[in-house]
């Protein structure tokens, strides 16, 4: 993630033993923070929802990694959320576990980097 961010050009940094689920920090070019709570899955196409916290200019980000034994090795998808859009998204439906697929079709996440970029320059 932190390499993906860099090469993006944005100042991203580890958030150790934060609290609210934050496990990335940007700073956006007007001196705000973006925020960033990943979440991974191994092997599978669903994420089984664990606790995140929604607020303004927070994003869930699940990187999902291709199943082991594999023929090929395969670099991890990215699947980018608005904190807020997808606690409504969870609500609504009442989910406990969410399909890739599913949060792909709602919020076009599959390497929505463009979320943070856009972000980050507000």
């Amino acid at each position: 993630m932190l390499s993906v961010l860099h090469r993006f050009g944005l100042e991203a940094n580890l958030s150790l033993a934060q609290p609210d689920n934050v496990d990335i920090t940007v700073l956006g070019r007007s001196g705000q923070t973006v925020t960033i709570d990943v979440k991974t899955v191994d092997g599978t196409r669903e994420w089984l929802v664990d606790p995140f916290s929604p607020r303004k200019r927070h994003y869930v980000v699940i990187v999902a990694f291709s199943p082991e034994g594999a023929n090929e090795i395969l670099a991890p998808c990215a699947y980018i959320v608005g904190s807020e859009e997808l606690r409504k998204f969870v609500t609504r439906r009442h989910l406990t576990i969410i399909s890739l697929d599913a949060l792909s079709q709602e919020f076009a996440a599959l390497d929505a980097w463009q979320l943070i970029l856009t972000e980050q320059a507000a």
